[in-house]
């Protein structure tokens, strides 16, 4: 896999749980963990993705992939770790090894839920930041990556420990999209100060409300930027049957789960699963013809270029379909709506997340 950065910042990963009428997600081959971050007004919002590659009974291997920020990154987790570690990995940069000891990527360990759920407090480590503290010297970083390179189990970020205490006495909601519906999951809120050589965060999360799979589902600083879970997807047989019902009773559907680049038209790998389904829906009805819509958040406004991104995802969308699953081009068409249809607030994440999709209308 691609390590194309010396040093990187991901975002930090995420992925939600379930309401009381939704199916628990599950750890399983092809999950895939969407999180975002504000950009600039005219920038728009950044996202990474944790994609699940292997689920064995040792370990959890993932893919941390952020376009915008050229990284590309396999980690992997032993079962006891996630159980036991007392330390979150909160970034990860292409000088990491695979495997960073004691410590967690995307979630924190079972044990540390368990004390925030039935103590209302937990000590633990964040990995926070690129090299070492704020305070630290140039000689302190370039010491903290030769450790990391001569290591098998080292990261070149600097750990910072304190206390997290949990804010609210019961679980709240965190609205998120599941398999494409909104939806809302139980979430633990905790909130601490953690410090490093001179140096402190005081650090702001919430995380799945699940002591089976406790994801971190926000993170960043209390009063700042910080980034959060909009949008998880995994293998569901149902899918395929729910997108043929939507189409042939309301002759409509949106589609989450055909993931592009960061302001790009180019779709990613963990796309293939939607586009093999929407295929597979168009083989058992050779009658269907498709309009494929693509729409965007308001990020930079209603102008040109949301309508021209827009246009250019509908074409992929077709392209792919037509080059690598075999519908018929004749039986597609494209076109771009911009940010002009939102269907949800664009004054959050998670709105602008909803606003982000793909519209199949049956002709």
């Amino acid at each position: 896999m691609k390590r194309p950065l010396i040093l990187a910042l991901a975002c930090a990963a995420l992925m939600g749980m379930t309401s009381s009428q939704t199916p628990r997600i599950p750890l399983v081959k092809d999950l895939t963990i969407v999180e975002a971050w504000r950009g600039g007004p005219t920038q728009g919002d950044y996202e990474s993705s944790t994609h699940v590659d292997a689920v064995d009974a040792q370990s959890v291997t993932l893919t941390l992939r952020a376009k915008s920020l050229g990284l590309e990154i396999d980690t992997r987790m032993a079962r006891t770790t996630m159980r036991d570690a007392r330390t979150y990995r909160q970034i990860w940069t292409s000088a990491d090894p695979e495997v960073i000891a004691g410590a967690t990527s995307m979630m924190v360990s079972s044990a540390l839920l368990n004390e925030l759920a039935t103590k209302g407090i937990t000590k633990m480590t964040i990995i926070p930041r690129v090299g070492t503290s704020k305070t630290g010297t140039a000689l302190d970083q370039m010491s903290m990556l030769a450790k990391a390179i001569l290591s098998d189990s080292t990261s070149p970020a600097t750990p910072y420990t304190g206390t997290l205490r949990r804010i609210e006495p019961s679980a709240v909601p965190f609205s998120l999209l599941i398999n494409g519906h909104p939806s809302s999951v139980a979430a633990i809120h905790a909130r601490g100060v953690v410090a490093a050589e001179g140096d402190s965060i005081n650090t702001d999360l919430y995380i799945l409300d699940d002591p089976s799979l406790p994801i971190v589902l926000q993170s960043g600083e209390v009063g700042g930027q910080g980034g959060r879970v909009i949008k998880i997807t995994y293998p569901d047989p149902t899918a395929r049957s729910e997108l043929e019902q939507q189409l042939a009773s309301k002759r409509q559907a949106e589609v989450y789960d055909i993931y592009f680049d960061y302001n790009e038209a180019t779709i990613t790998p963990q796309s293939d699963v939607a586009l093999r389904d929407i295929a597979d829906v168009m083989r058992r009805h050779p009658d269907w013809r498709l309009d494929i819509v693509g729409h965007t958040d308001s990020i930079g406004g209603s102008g040109a270029g949301n309508m021209a991104l827009s246009a250019r995802r509908a074409t992929a969308v077709s392209t792919a379909l037509t080059s690598r699953y075999g519908v018929a081009a004749g039986r597609l068409t494209t076109r771009g709506a911009g940010g002009g249809q939102p269907i949800a607030t664009n004054a959050t994440l998670e709105g602008r997340a909803r606003n982000r999709r793909v519209e199949l209308r049956r002709l």
